[in-house]
């Protein structure tokens, strides 16, 4: 393979994407959702839409011109539940800018995840969940237009060990404890098996994901939150963020979000379950919409 091409692979990282269910590191909430009451049955129950964007200040880091902002839009859905049984269907995707050119906004690249799953909840706080999640990426001109500005500049173009395309069987539980003081809620995701398919670059996934939150005050409608992700394996990755949320009187779920976050370190991290998050401080703002 050209070396050209090996940098832009490499780089691409920088634009690669994307959660599942209710998603990643913008949306670093638990994705099995805990609603306030009875769920609904039958076709198409329930839905559960979110928009988050980020954005990185300034840094020296050597990912920074290539990894300036993220966006994304993901949807859940609950395609036929009975009794505490469901099958769920979830997409989203990711857009990563770069730093500007002069006043025009560029994108360095897309990514997109679709992901189908069996649902079980063994009581309201406590829920399983197994599936397959695909996700894909891919580049555009912009990135190909910052490469050769920082090639010319004589700027260092970054190495990454993850892949930009994952295809993964996952096993999830979700737990809460709503009467405990601070109301903890913990994920854990497991990758038994990872399907090599062609057409990407694919790296190892990391066998073990954990998220955690606690809410540290809240009112009735409004809250403070933290919110933690721990990805253990081939170059662990650790997430932190801060979040101050407004929440419906009848959603059991933040309608809108202010949040801090901080990932150690300047390496870019990917997978299928953060897609894509640069080392730093990030800003950022979600909004949610469902049960």
């Amino acid at each position: 393979m050209p070396a050209a091409r090996v940098a832009t692979l490499s780089v691409w990282m920088a634009a690669v994407v994307v959660t599942m269910t209710a998603p990643a590191p913008v949306t670093a909430q638990i994705r099995e959702r805990f609603g306030a009451g009875p769920a609904v049955e039958g076709v198409l129950p329930d839905a559960a839409f979110e928009v988050g964007l980020r954005h990185y200040p300034p840094s020296s880091g050597d990912f920074a011109p290539f990894y300036a902002w993220d966006a994304q839009m993901a949807v859940d859905l609950a395609l036929y539940r009975r009794g505490s049984r469901a099958a769920g269907f979830s997409s989203a995707m990711q857009a990563v800018g770069t730093e500007n050119f002069g006043s025009r906004v560029s994108v360095g690249g897309t990514g997109y995840l679709i992901g189908f799953d069996y649902r079980q909840a063994i009581t309201p706080d406590l829920k399983v969940a197994a599936g397959i999640m695909h996700l894909s990426s891919h580049l555009t001109r912009d990135l190909d237009e910052k490469l050769a500005e920082q090639r010319a500049a004589g700027a260092t173009v970054p190495d990454l060990v993850d892949g930009d395309e994952f295809n993964v069987l996952y096993v999830r539980l979700a737990h809460r404890r709503a009467t405990w003081r601070f109301r903890p809620e913990v994920e854990v995701i497991v990758h038994p098996i990872s399907i090599q398919l062609g057409g990407g670059r694919h790296g190892s996934v990391r066998p073990l994901h954990v998220r955690a939150r606690a809410t540290i005050w809240s009112r009735p409608t409004f809250a403070v939150a933290t919110e933690t992700i721990h990805e253990v394996g081939r170059h662990s990755f650790h997430h932190l963020a801060v979040v101050v949320e407004r929440h419906g009187r009848t959603s059991a779920s933040p309608r809108a979000q202010l949040l801090v976050g901080f990932t150690p370190g300047h390496r870019l991290h990917v997978s299928p379950d953060v897609g894509a998050v640069r080392g730093g401080v990030a800003v950022g703002v979600r909004l949610n919409a469902g049960p």
